[in-house]
C-alpha cells in the first residue's frame, strides 16, 4: 500500500469516526401526557427528533473538503455525498447515515487503489490537455518552435506519468527517449509506436536547440496531434 493510500485511509477513518459520534447526539421524538392545570386535565407534550446541528455541519464540511482534496471537486463520490445530505432537520440523522455509507464506499475504493488512481488520472489528463492547448495556441500564432517545445514537454511528462500507471520502473535521469523505449519493452505500445514517438522527440530536440530550419509548422502540427492522441490512450 502506498503512502498516499495510507494517509487517505487515515483521513477517511477519522471522518467515519466523527460521523458515528454525530449519530450519538440523536434524540428520538415522542409524545408525553401529563396531568396539569386546575382540573388536572391531561396535556399532551410533543417532542421532536433532534440531533446536534453543529456537529452535523462540522462533519459534513470536513468530509466535503477531504473528498474534494483526495478525489477532485468533480468527483462522483463528492456529488453523492452532497446529495445524501439534502433534507430538512427531521431527516438529518438519515442524511448522516447515508453520508457515512458514501464514505465507507470511498474507503473501500481507496483501499483497493481504484479511487486514487482514477482521481490522479483525471488530474493528469486535465494538466496535459492544458499544455497541449497552449501548444496549439502558440502554433496558431505562428510560434511553431515554442509550440514544439511545449508539446515535447507534455510528451515527456506524460510518459513519466504513464510509467507509474503501468508499473514501469524509471529513474529521474531517464529522458523522453528512455521512457519511450521502456514503454515499448513493457508492451504498453508497439515498435512502430515507439518510432513515431521518437520522431516527436526529435522535433522537440531540434526546437530546444534552436535548429529552426530543421522543422516546420506542419511537423509541429502533426506532433501536437500525435502527442494528444497518445496521451489520451496512456492516461
Amino acid at each position: 500500500m502506498s503512502d498516499a493510500q495510507t494517509a487517505a485511509l487515515q483521513r477517511l477513518d477519522g471522518l467515519l469516526g466523527k460521523g458515528d459520534a454525530v449519530l450519538t447526539t440523536y434524540r428520538p421524538g415522542g409524545t408525553t401526557r401529563e396531568r396539569s392545570g386546575r382540573f388536572g386535565s391531561p396535556i399532551t407534550s410533543i417532542k421532536f427528533p433532534s440531533i446536534d446541528a453543529g456537529s452535523v455541519a462540522e462533519f459534513q464540511a470536513q468530509s466535503e473538503a477531504v473528498l474534494a482534496d483526495l478525489l477532485g471537486a468533480d468527483s462522483t463520490y463528492l456529488a453523492n455525498f452532497q446529495a445524501a445530505g439534502v433534507g430538512g432537520s427531521l431527516m438529518e440523522k438519515t442524511a448522516v447515515e447515508k453520508q457515512l455509507g458514501v464514505l465507507r464506499a470511498v474507503r473501500d475504493d481507496v483501499a483497493s487503489g481504484h479511487a486514487l488512481r482514477t482521481a490522479r488520472k483525471l488530474l493528469a489528463a486535465e494538466i496535459f490537455d492544458d499544455l497541449i492547448g497552449q501548444a496549439v495556441h502558440l502554433l496558431d500564432a505562428g510560434y511553431f518552435v515554442a509550440a514544439a517545445a511545449v508539446s515535447g514537454s507534455a510528451l515527456e511528462a506524460g510518459l513519466r506519468e504513464s510509467a507509474q500507471h503501468h508499473g514501469i520502473r524509471v529513474s529521474s535521469s531517464d529522458d523522453a527517449s528512455a521512457l519511450n523505449q521502456k514503454h515499448m519493452q513493457a508492451g504498453v505500445y508497439t515498435l512502430v509506436r515507439r518510432k513515431q514517438v521518437e520522431v516527436w522527440i526529435g522535433i522537440r530536440n531540434q526546437a530546444d536547440h534552436g535548429h529552426v530550419t530543421q522543422i516546420s509548422g506542419n511537423d509541429v502540427a502533426g506532433m501536437i496531434t500525435g502527442v494528444r492522441e497518445l496521451l489520451a490512450t496512456l492516461l
